[in-house]
């Protein structure tokens, strides 16, 4: 990966040199070193702030703000997102916009601030709303129920998942039909609402022939273990995360 850098500086192509830098600002924030992930990524901002790309501009400014925030740099984080988001409403990026928004949320989340995680929420909402962005809004939805869940509001939360999880099965969105069916679960969960929970995990099974072949073993072993259900509330919750687990480990990323 160095060495394609090497070749296009030589080469004097610009907007490659940033793309190839981001790239190894990736590798090492899969490897957990921010540090170097922060230096690469500040170089390629450096590229296509000259370059002239303001949304290239915008996508490296949010992936830094996000590094911030893994570093523990918070007051860092939220300056590139307040940055990145200014940027997006000058050149009338307003779905960039939103999502910037939901990484403000997201920010708010890790200081442990719902009551400000929720209305950057509701303001991303709002605007995905107005763009017609359905995956948009069914994300923020269900980031929305899980709040709304610690929060022990929990008719609040339902309301919000289920609206999240009609905007799936409308788009006929498997994946993300499973995510906020896990969160429908754990909401009843917290309820203590367990046969809810089972019914809504069961729910997970329907999809289970529509994902990868490792997502289907698991469907069956979890029937197997659904046919030897005793009925106690701990082992129903066990049963529960294994099917959570089997069934969501890949799929937040959809």
């Amino acid at each position: 990966m160095k060495q394609q850098l090497s070749k296009f500086e030589q080469r004097g192509n610009r907007q490659f040199q940033a793309d190839i830098l981001i790239q190894i600002g990736s590798i090492y924030a899969n490897q957990g070193d921010y540090r170097q992930t922060l230096n690469y990524y500040k170089q390629a901002l450096e590229i296509r702030r000259e370059v002239g790309n303001p949304q290239r501009v915008v996508f490296t400014l949010n992936n830094i703000g996000e590094t911030y925030l893994a570093l523990g740099d918070y007051q860092d984080s939220l300056n590139i997102y307040n940055e990145a988001r200014e940027l997006q409403n000058q050149i009338g990026d307003r779905a960039g916009a939103a999502e910037t928004l939901s990484n403000i949320a997201t920010f708010y989340e890790y200081l442990g601030d719902d009551q400000l995680s929720q209305e950057s929420y509701k303001q991303a909402l709002a605007i995905f709303r107005d763009v017609g962005s359905l995956l948009g809004q069914a994300q923020i939805l269900d980031a929305i129920a899980k709040i709304y869940q610690r929060q022990e509001k929990y008719q609040d939360a339902l309301k919000s998942a289920q609206a999240a999880q009609d905007i799936w099965e409308k788009q006929g969105n498997n994946y993300g039909q499973v995510a906020t069916i896990s969160t429908i679960v754990r909401i009843y969960e917290s309820m203590s609402d367990y046969p809810k929970a089972l019914i809504a995990a069961d729910k997970i099974l329907s999809l289970g022939e529509k994902f990868q072949q490792t997502m289907t073993i698991a469907a069956r072993n979890f029937e197997v273990e659904w046919s030897r259900l005793p009925g106690t509330r701990q082992e129903a919750k066990a049963i529960m995360a294994f099917v959570l687990d089997a069934f969501c480990f890949e799929l937040f990323d959809f």
